[in-house]
């Protein structure tokens, strides 16, 4: 049975710091609900979240804060990265660490935007999945948080909507550039898949605001 009748005291909090992020009350409300349901709620779909409060509006509503409604999630995201500035022990550091890597995240329809079939060295088969690479930062206290994510799309799904096709290495190069144009400081790093020469080289081709070369 659904049990949750209010919000944590870090979404309240959250909402408040964020709330200017969003246009009026409903849409903080359904982002509450969402940061609550990825916190609290055994399955992390809008239909999950949506069944673990007690009361709440239509599932649809929610479903449009995350799909249709023109919110900056960028926006968003580098307020958030901004707030750990504030902290000491989640500050960037110049000995600070930005470790980049992938991760499938497993679907069951094969309808969904972007997902596809895709290689899973871990579990040694094929699934139907997101693939995504993202990169966190690591403090030199061990505490670490995202940074950003980018969503791989096959090349055959690029050519069908004329995208630029991008591979797992111009991607990885992305990242590397945000975190340059952000002037995040800190090593890069990485596993062998990502330890091309096209990236070693594009990493070592990046400097600071002072001017080192970032590699």
């Amino acid at each position: 049975m659904p049990g949750i009748i209010e919000f944590p005291t870090i979404v309240q909090q959250a909402v408040l710091g964020f709330a200017d992020c969003f246009y009026g009350k409903p849409q903080r409300r359904h982002f509450a609900e969402y940061l609550t349901g990825l916190i609290l709620a055994e399955r992390k779909t809008v239909a999950g979240i949506n069944r673990e409060f007690a009361d709440t509006t239509d599932q649809s509503c929610l479903n449009r804060l995350l799909t249709e409604t023109d919110w900056d999630v960028h926006a968003l995201n580098q307020r958030r990265i901004d707030a750990h500035q504030q902290d000491p022990s989640t500050k960037f550091h110049k000995r600070g660490v930005i470790a980049i890597d992938n991760v499938l995240i497993d679907h069951h329809g094969k309808l969904i935007e972007d997902v596809g079939w895709f290689w899973d060295h871990a579990e040694q088969k094929n699934k139907i999945a997101h693939d995504y690479l993202f990169f966190n930062y690591v403090c030199p206290n061990g505490k670490h948080y995202p940074l950003e994510f980018l969503r791989f799309r096959k090349q055959e799904q690029c050519e069908e909507t004329g995208e630029e096709f991008r591979n797992h290495t111009k991607m990885c190069c992305d990242l590397i550039d945000y975190a340059c144009l952000k002037n995040i400081p800190g090593t890069f790093t990485w596993d062998s898949y990502f330890s091309s020469a096209e990236v070693l080289n594009h990493t070592h081709s990046q400097k600071n605001e002072f001017g080192y070369y970032r590699a």
